[in-house]
């Protein structure tokens, strides 16, 4: 599997808003969930209208590392997350799959799905990158230290042993490399 980084430039950031502002308020949402939050694709995609409908903050117990998580909803998460849930019932999986289970209910998007749609949006607006599910969660820990400086929060929130380990998972060790050689 190829390795992928964050999508570092904001330009790319709002390219990839503006597509799907045009397509689909689906991906548009779950897109903005992955680079607002840092969860992972599988816990977002696990996500019922009721754990968005009416709060402040989006409440999980991660999948994986089986901790509760809990995230502020950005403000410009809010209009979206309201257009896509205003038809739908409290129980109703945020991103429903158009595919049904054996027994006729409804199932939740899959990540293959999701990894599809990224791909696809990433072609359309010229973006040459490696990108995948996980893009959206690098891109949050690339942006949140970009913004911030705060490696300590990162790391504990991705669950990391070491600063080293963050730095490289965000995109941040390569980049002070690629600067250093620039800079030789």
């Amino acid at each position: 599997m190829k390795s992928v980084e964050p999508i570092r430039d904001e330009m790319w950031r709002e390219s990839f808003i503006e597509y799907f502002e045009n397509t689909s308020d689906r991906n548009l949402v779950l897109f903005l969930i992955g680079i607002y939050t840092g969860f992972r694709i599988s816990d977002i995609t696990k996500l019922r209208v009721k754990d968005v409908q009416d709060k402040m903050h989006l409440d999980i117990v991660e999948g994986k590392t089986k901790k509760p998580r809990k995230v502020f909803i950005h403000r410009n998460l809010k209009r979206p997350l309201e257009r896509l849930i205003k038809n739908k019932n409290k129980y109703d999986y945020l991103f429903e799959s158009r595919q049904r289970t054996r027994t006729g209910k409804n199932k939740a998007i899959e990540r293959s799905t999701v990894d599809k749609f990224l791909k696809k949006a990433a072609k359309e607006i010229g973006y040459t990158e490696p990108i995948a599910t996980h893009s959206m969660r690098k891109t949050f820990g690339h942006m949140y230290y970009t913004k911030h400086k705060d490696l300590a929060d990162l790391q504990d929130l991705f669950n990391h042993s070491s600063p080293k380990i963050t730095l490289r998972y965000i995109g941040m060790q390569q980049a002070k490399f690629d600067e250093n050689v620039a800079n030789l």
